[in-house]
């Protein structure tokens, strides 16, 4: 019998295979695993500098250069959106012979720390 280490939802880590939906690795083929943080861009941000651009457009197209001092404060705010609350995206990295394969990604910091901590466990019970 298989000891079940990790299972939530489609993910399933046992001692011996790592199942992400209808992908399966073995785990003995795995040399290594690391998980990688990726940026991406806010939607809120985008919808705030594209108000902020129609702002700045029409208040300098019409001259009415309050419309364009308030335009270019929302892409500025849009921009410091963008820099201090990015949208982030957790990928699970395998290192197997033939290269790095990307097995997951989630927004899921912790579904990620616990999926490769099983894999982990998994590398141990192989020893």
């Amino acid at each position: 019998m298989t000891q079940l280490l990790y299972d939530a939802g489609d993910i399933r880590i046992t001692r011996h295979v790592a199942q992400f939906g209808e992908t399966s690795y073995q785990i003995a083929n795995i040399d290594s695993v690391r998980i990688v943080q990726q940026r991406r861009t806010n939607f809120f941000a985008v919808i705030i500098a594209i108000a902020g651009a129609a702002s700045l457009y029409f208040g300098f197209s019409e001259q009415e250069y309050e419309g364009a001092w308030f335009g270019a404060g929302l892409v500025g705010a849009a921009l410091l959106l963008q820099l201090v609350l990015p949208r982030r995206i957790y990928k699970l990295i395998f290192k197997i012979s033939s290269g790095d394969v990307e097995a997951l990604t989630s927004a899921k910091r912790d579904v990620i720390d616990n999926v490769r901590a099983a894999i982990e466990g998994a590398f141990a019970a192989q020893s």
